[in-house]
């Protein structure tokens, strides 16, 4: 079923037309908007997410009551019921209005599909914020011209996924670790659909272990395989004899066995961070027990390129092999 915001989209796009960019227009599907609105979309739709509730109001030039905050509840990606937040429905008695009508209101799918529409009209505005954990757009204002009154827009206060994720109160059902282990599987999930095989990074433990063991390393990863490390300072590695191995460090997908086992194992401390644009784990620190010294253990990423043809990714010169 169409709703009122579909068709308000539909009728402005007509009306404006010869306002809008052209298929080669800022917002192109080579543009950084649509590859942010593909990553958070893909993001969201990874989850498999269809029933939940969420805080909810349109941006619009007019309607009083169909702007006002409302809590919509999501059953199987349809929107089942709408009911009102905000004061001003009562004072403007929106209870009696069409404007509480279910299908005036759009799931988060719904939401993905009208940003969906904006590029493939070329609007002249497409402006999104997205959830950075499951990638839900959380606010947006959309115009098929540069005129203000032409824009739609709207904003999510706060999402409650029944058991996984809740925004809504104050005892946000979601704890850390939760949170940590969501960011982890996007993660991996990204990193994974690049099939990187060949890289080269700089890393660096940090623990409570030998010199030799946590001076920074030049590491080169051939086949999803360490094929050579070495150290990217000598002096910190003089005399160092066994500090080399192979065996000793981790590609990307070991680290991410290696977090996973983490959270598998109920570690006391979590705390990863994520590269956006690939997804590998640039820095982490795990603390199997706060009640335990010394073995908590941590890494770091300086910098990583990727060998693979077809990806393009640099993030700084690599030493001691030379700009790559």
């Amino acid at each position: 079923m169409i709703s009122f915001v579909s068709l308000l989209l539909c009728f402005v796009s007509s009306v404006w037309a010869d306002e809008t960019y052209g298929r080669d227009g800022r917002y192109g599907r080579s543009s950084n908007e649509y590859s942010q609105y593909s990553t958070a979309r893909q993001q969201w739709e990874m989850f498999g997410f269809s029933s939940y509730s969420m805080e909810f109001s349109w941006d619009l030039s007019c309607c009083r009551c169909k702007v006002a905050k409302k809590k919509l509840v999501v059953v199987n990606d349809t929107v089942g019921q709408v009911t009102c937040l905000s004061s001003s429905c009562t004072t403007y008695n929106c209870s009696n209005s069409s404007d509480l009508d279910v299908d005036n209101y759009d799931s988060i799918d719904g939401l993905f599909n009208l940003i969906e529409n904006a590029f493939d009209n070329n609007y002249s505005q497409i402006s999104v914020s997205y959830d950075s954990i499951l990638g839900f757009p959380k606010s947006a204002k959309l115009g098929a011209t540069k005129k203000s009154n032409d824009t739609i827009g709207w904003s999510i206060s706060c999402i409650n996924i029944p058991s996984v994720y809740n925004t809504c109160n104050d005892s946000f059902l979601i704890n850390s670790t939760s949170a940590a282990y969501i960011k982890y599987v996007v993660a991996k999930t990204l990193w994974t659909s690049k099939s990187i095989k060949n890289y080269r990074m700089k890393f660096k433990w940090s623990c409570f272990c030998t010199s030799c063991y946590v001076a920074q390393k030049a590491i080169v990863v051939t086949n999803d395989t360490i094929s050579n490390v070495t150290c990217t300072n000598t002096t910190f590695c003089s005399g160092c004899t066994d500090g080399l191995q192979v065996s000793y460090y981790k590609t990307i997908t070991g680290l991410f066995e290696m977090i996973a086992s983490a959270f598998q194992q109920g570690y006391a401390q979590i705390s990863v961070v994520y590269n956006s644009r690939l997804g590998y784990p640039t820095s982490g620190y795990l603390d199997k027990s706060l009640m335990i010294a010394d073995e908590e253990i941590s890494w770091s990423i300086d910098c990583l390129t990727v060998l693979n043809k077809g990806i393009n990714w640099k993030t700084c010169k690599f030493f001691p092999f030379g700009t790559s």
